[in-house]
């Protein structure tokens, strides 16, 4: 078995795993993509879409274009695949038509999360421009640095302040046939997936702040017994997602208090 193989049925059962407990459903279109990165630009203003070979050079001269007006002319545009769930057609999620406007899940051709998701992608049978009834899901980048170390990303902790945690990427992990089919699997995901299996979402509002206080204390008790502050709070993680019953992508939920 070649590590591209390996890779790929390790995808495969991460997605069987967050398929249980749910991700967005909704109306989704996958495309390619020119990104530039230039903070203050929505996703609508550096992501320029690709439909096919004739149009890559002239999306290309958009994004240098785009660099260059905010005198970052010696950086290059990424090629990036893109899916983008609109926030208008999400089925399981009944406040996401108040997001401020699509989401966007982009991931540049050459990481190692990029190629998982190009797979992914041939697995669903997905045509760039496509667009389709399907079912999303997050999970960490599998890139690790020399010292096995994985990437980091900045997000906003329980007490307003930014943390660290390793990335995680999202994809479309399902395709439907038709919007009913859509419709049955957001019914049978129970209607939200910001709500573990188990509970409803009441109960879950009011664990949520108790998650918060467990995962604080044993940050501090493995700290306490010499773990450095990475090991706690991972040890926490897993031991509140154990005493909670719910996967630990929840807990992760409850402490940044915002949607997946």
């Amino acid at each position: 078995m070649t590590d591209k193989q390996l890779d790929v049925d390790v995808l495969d059962e991460m997605i069987q795993e967050e398929s249980t407990g749910g991700g967005y459903i909704g109306r989704i279109t996958f495309a390619a993509a020119w990104k530039v990165f230039i903070s203050g630009l929505s996703n609508v203003d550096s992501t320029f879409l690709v439909t096919g070979k004739a149009d890559k050079g002239t999306q290309l001269g958009k994004a240098k274009a785009v660099l260059a007006e905010h005198g970052a002319g010696d950086a290059k545009p990424q090629f990036c695949l893109v899916h983008i769930l609109h926030k208008d057609d999400v089925l399981n999620y009944e406040n996401a038509s108040n997001w401020q406007g699509d989401r966007y899940y982009i991931e540049p051709t050459w990481t190692s999360a990029g190629k998982l998701v190009n797979e992914k992608r041939k697995a669903l049978g997905l045509a760039v421009g496509e667009t389709f009834w399907g079912q999303m899901a997050s999970q960490d980048d599998p890139y690790r640095d020399a010292s096995g170390e994985p990437k980091m990303e900045t997000v906003r902790g329980a007490d307003g302040e930014d943390v660290k945690r390793p990335r995680r990427f999202t994809f479309a992990v399902l395709k439907f046939a038709s919007k009913e089919e859509a419709m049955k699997a957001a019914g049978e995901s129970g209607g939200d997936p910001n709500v573990p299996p188990g509970y409803k979402a009441g109960a879950w509002a009011l664990v949520k702040p108790e998650i918060v206080k467990v995962y604080s204390a044993n940050v501090e008790k493995f700290k306490g017994e010499g773990s450095s502050e990475t090991a706690a709070k991972a040890a926490a993680l897993a031991s509140a997602a154990t005493t909670f019953e719910v996967e630990a992508r929840f807990v992760e939920m409850a402490l940044e208090k915002v949607p997946f």
